[in-house]
């Protein structure tokens, strides 16, 4: 019979391989040096999906996208607050503002979820730290910005608040919901730069994982700054209809696919140079 140690050695083991086989490369932003693909070792989040207006949706997404449906006119809007303890670019904290996505590969809503694989445009990306800051803008194009985050937490709930310069933009709840498995999640990540769709695979190791449909175990509290009255007219219910809490979870975000000009210069203008001229001579 199987020991209390013998299940934490085979546990540690199989985190280490969710990295097993994923190359890095050294890059330097805001005068520190981090890697790519980045590492995040210990995290934790909750993320909200509630529904909006599909044709709001339309005007806020560039044209080569399309929302995703789950009732006709009914779109659907991704909130989630991740909490990075240790990462390969110091801790910091992030909330993305996403729009689920119609996508040919992976179908529609219902399918992403069996599928555990979501295809969604982001349309905010507030940090806290200035390297987490410079690194998704100048290699990424993300739309971050910098922000202030509080986490609260109490026996059966944790909240994320979310401010910039002083002004509340949002607070997102979520119920200490069981956590009943494990599991591998992707979030296909897209943006539009120089009139070419980009994307990012950002892949979580959900280590300690529990799903709600039920809309008491999740709350979104709207306060007034510009992209929350912008959320208020796009959503057509602050009440959730799915919810995920993810206490325990390791990730990687991969490099941006469809570089453009102005992003593989400033990727090659990070890297040492010392680590440059082994690329150069591999090449």
């Amino acid at each position: 019979m199987e020991t209390a140690e013998y299940w934490i050695k085979r546990r540690e083991a199989e985190r280490k391989r969710f990295f097993e086989g994923v190359k890095q490369q050294e890059f330097v932003i805001a005068g520190k040096r981090g890697k790519i693909p980045i590492f995040y070792y210990d995290a934790r989040a909750i993320m909200a999906v509630l529904p909006a207006s599909a044709s709001r949706l339309r005007r806020v997404l560039p044209d080569v996208y399309e929302p995703a449906t789950l009732f006709p006119g009914v779109g659907l809007v991704a909130i989630s607050a991740f909490n990075y303890h240790n990462t390969d670019i110091e801790p910091y904290n992030e909330l993305a503002v996403a729009v689920i996505l119609k996508s040919t590969q992976a179908g529609g809503v219902m399918s992403q979820l069996r599928r555990g694989a979501f295809h969604v445009y982001i349309h905010y990306l507030p940090v806290d730290t200035e390297i987490a800051l410079r690194g998704g803008v100048d290699y990424y194009n993300y739309p971050k910005f910098m922000a202030e985050f509080e986490w609260i937490d109490k026996d059966r709930e944790v909240a994320c608040k979310l401010s910039e310069k002083g002004e509340h933009i949002l607070t997102l709840y979520g119920k200490k919901i069981r956590t009943k498995k494990s599991q591998i999640i992707k979030f296909y990540t897209y943006l539009y730069m120089d009139k070419q769709p980009q994307w990012t695979e950002f892949r979580v190791n959900a280590e300690q994982y529990g799903r709600s449909w039920m809309p008491g175990k999740v709350k979104l509290e709207l306060g007034n700054h510009p992209i929350a009255r912008e959320l208020k007219g796009l959503l057509i219910s602050t009440r959730p209809l799915m919810y995920m809490y993810l206490p325990k979870m390791q990730a990687i975000l991969y490099g941006p696919m469809a570089l453009s000009p102005q992003l593989l210069f400033e990727f090659i203008r990070s890297v040492p140079r010392e680590a440059l001229k082994i690329l150069m001579r591999e090449a």
